[in-house]
């Protein structure tokens, strides 16, 4: 089974997310930008999904940390800012950028439905696919 990394300092959606994907992934918790380092530093990971603004620095931080010495793990960057210029700098490190297009509460209550939980495993799932870059805009409002 694939390991995943979460990074996000909002606990309510890193539980959420994490349960979400458990099944598909053996996955693996983190608070910060310093806590991710501290795992990545123990344990072999397949792929890190992180939220781009947290308390102790940002996702790109983390991942341009990680791009020097572990350039083959796959990397989902996730924001609730559409900026351009995060796009660009994800993707020169072969991230995937996903944009949160709500809040986090609507997320985690559209994340608890079906079609969501596919979609984000077809996310991630496209982690996998190495030399694949885009830019993925996620609607985690779905109609009824």
């Amino acid at each position: 089974m694939k390991r995943l990394l979460i990074v996000d300092d909002d606990m309510e959606f890193l539980q959420l997310l994490a349960s979400i994907l458990e099944g598909q992934f053996e996955v693996y918790t983190a608070t910060g930008v310093k806590a991710a380092i501290q795992v990545l530093n123990t344990s072999v990971m397949d792929a890190v999904c992180s939220d781009y603004n947290m308390r102790d620095g940002t996702g790109l931080d983390l991942l341009k940390q990680l791009y020097k010495v572990h350039s083959e793990i796959s990397f989902l960057l996730m924001s609730g800012a559409d900026d351009p210029s995060l796009v660009c700098n994800a993707q020169s490190y072969g991230a995937i950028f996903v944009s949160k297009t709500d809040s986090n509460r609507r997320i985690c209550k559209s994340c608890q439905r079906n079609r969501s939980e596919r979609h984000m495993e077809h996310v991630l799932l496209r982690l996998f696919c190495p030399g694949q870059w885009c830019f993925c805009s996620v609607d985690f409002d779905w109609p009824d």
